[in-house]
């Protein structure tokens, strides 16, 4: 079998989705490059009462049209970080596992179709831990610099403010898989040293 690289394929910038498919939340996501935010959104079904399955696709479809929009054909990711959504067993009885398994479900396509460099899948807790949504909201503005500020407040002024959840943790998503792999490729430097 013979192997051909793809000159024309490179691998640039973060990616980051806080993974929905529902018509009244979707999913939102970021685009950070050098440590910044660059742009940021949310996507969602274009109307209520389809299949979930079918609601996912055009998810995906979306986020795959924004990126290439962005981005091109011949760019992929670096690094995609995918929120990873568990069950915690104290809370098993008030989650429906099915919109759980969905959102995994989207996770898989996500990650095959933009095929980064590297996959970051943290849990809820592992990026943000437990603190109340409205105080790790403020911390994650608070951590943008000036233009990541402005790219976040045109974004959400394109969107319902029922909805601002959604791209402000894909923001922190992001923020949380730049530290990770700016960490990563200094471990890297010192190892090569």
């Amino acid at each position: 079998m013979k192997y051909c690289k793809n000159e024309f394929l490179r691998f640039e910038d973060i990616l980051a989705i806080d993974p929905g498919y529902s018509f009244t939340n979707g999913a939102g996501w970021a685009l950070f490059s050098d440590g910044h935010l660059k742009h940021c959104g949310l996507v969602a079904p274009f109307a209520a009462g389809l299949d979930s399955k079918q609601s996912c696709l055009e998810v995906l479809e979306k986020l795959s049209k924004q990126w290439e929009t962005l981005r091109g054909f011949h760019i992929k990711p670096e690094l995609l970080c995918l929120e990873s959504p568990i069950v915690y067993p104290r809370y098993s009885q008030k989650i429906d596992t099915r919109s759980l398994d969905n959102i995994h479900f989207l996770n898989g396509m996500l990650s095959e179709r933009f095929n980064p460099r590297e996959l970051l899948t943290p849990t809820p807790y592992q990026w943000k831990q437990n603190k109340p949504k409205d105080v790790h909201r403020e911390e994650i503005i608070a951590a943008l610099d000036q233009s990541s500020k402005q790219v976040l407040i045109e974004a959400l002024n394109e969107i319902p403010r029922s909805k601002w959840h959604n791209v402000i943790d894909a923001v922190g998503l992001g923020l949380y898989a730049s530290t990770i792999h700016h960490d990563d490729k200094n471990k890297k430097r010192a190892l090569a040293a």
